[in-house]
């Protein structure tokens, strides 16, 4: 007897499953449309975040001397240029930049309060037309 009732519950959890995986299907293929929406929506958000993170961080460097700092902006240079390596769309974007900055920044004595300023607002003008291509959602090679 009790093999018939496992017998009975196996065959409806098969039934069940089948019928999930089906409405799983047609919610998928039905409202496609509106997954790439939110899908694109939760990308955009999660590049908002990275861009406002580097804006931070940028602020910070901004805020130090490179005399009396250097130290702690080449961290936080160092920090930005490794987040930018591990986003390929930033990369994409700032990897020309970087190895310049990094070749500024090798060196106390050839970096300089001009050079600092110069790398932080070019790296700003950088971040403010990725976020207006992010906002358009046209990253360079990406179609719609």
């Amino acid at each position: 007897m009790s093999n018939v009732i496992v017998d009975v519950i196996s065959v409806l959890a098969n039934v069940f499953t089948i019928a999930a995986s089906g409405l799983a299907l047609w919610i998928f293929f039905s409202k496609r449309l509106q997954i790439s929406s939110v899908l694109k929506l939760l990308l955009s958000y999660s590049m908002q975040i990275s861009l406002r993170e580097l804006n931070d961080k940028l602020d910070q460097i901004n805020n130090l001397r490179v005399a009396e700092d250097f130290e702690e902006i080449g961290n936080i240079f160092h920090d930005i240029f490794g987040q930018v390596r591990g986003n390929s769309r930033l990369y994409r974007e700032f990897s020309s930049l970087i190895e310049n900055a990094e070749l500024n920044i090798a060196s106390q004595k050839l970096f300089s309060e001009a050079k600092k300023r110069a790398l932080v607002s070019e790296i700003r003008e950088k971040l403010r037309h990725l976020d207006m291509m992010n906002v358009e959602g046209k990253f360079a090679g990406e179609k719609e």
